[in-house]
């Protein structure tokens, strides 16, 4: 078995390196410390928080935009440079790569697979996005009842063993309708500035 030599980094690969790690450890680590220093609660989301400079300087970056192709306004990364700005970013702080990634995902589901009015209305002003005013959020896998294995159930529609789901979604005319339970942890809710329902 042959495993990935990452001391055989191209040229363009390392600036991408050398660049992000720069801002891990000149910006990100410190802002980190700030925020894992804080009292637990609130202050740690309050307006005014370092997590929101954080963000900022990682959307800067384009960081938020790595996993999209580039005719969907991604960075036109290879996989190996996606892989070595995750490392880089989870060097700085686990909190903070697991945050703007997971303020990638609604966004980066909806540029590959929502209509252009999804794309136009709520795509384009996120990856235009270098103050942080665009934060996605994620329900996540687990609910009260399901573990990590368990996504969504359709009303009426048991899953396996599992049975049917806390979370359900309805077609109701020309929308969906989402509704029901996740476990307590929606990753980012606490400070996502907005909630939207995509329409297909």
């Amino acid at each position: 078995m042959s495993y990935l030599d990452l001391d055989r980094l191209t040229e363009e690969d390392e600036v991408i390196r050398r660049n992000v790690h720069k801002l891990a450890e000149e910006v990100l680590r410190p802002l980190s410390i700030k925020v894992d220093r804080m009292d637990v609660g609130g202050d740690r989301v309050a307006p005014g928080s370092p997590l929101y400079d954080a963000v900022r300087e990682m959307k800067r970056m384009g960081l938020h935009r790595i996993h999209l192709p580039k005719d969907r306004g991604g960075l036109g990364l290879t996989n190996l440079q996606r892989y070595v700005i995750d490392e880089e970013l989870g060097w700085a702080s686990l909190g903070f790569a697991t945050l703007i990634g997971v303020d990638a995902i609604p966004f980066t589901i909806a540029a590959l697979f929502g209509s252009e009015r999804v794309r136009e209305e709520l795509v384009r002003p996120w990856l235009e996005d270098t103050e942080g005013k665009y934060i996605g959020c994620w329900g996540g896998v687990t609910e009260p009842e399901h573990g990590s294995d368990y996504i969504l159930a359709f009303r009426d529609r048991e899953v396996g063993s599992f049975g049917m789901g806390n979370v359900v979604i309805e077609r109701d005319g020309d929308e969906w309708v989402i509704n029901g339970q996740k476990s307590a942890w929606v990753s980012a809710a606490r400070y996502a500035p907005t909630w939207v329902s995509m329409p297909s």
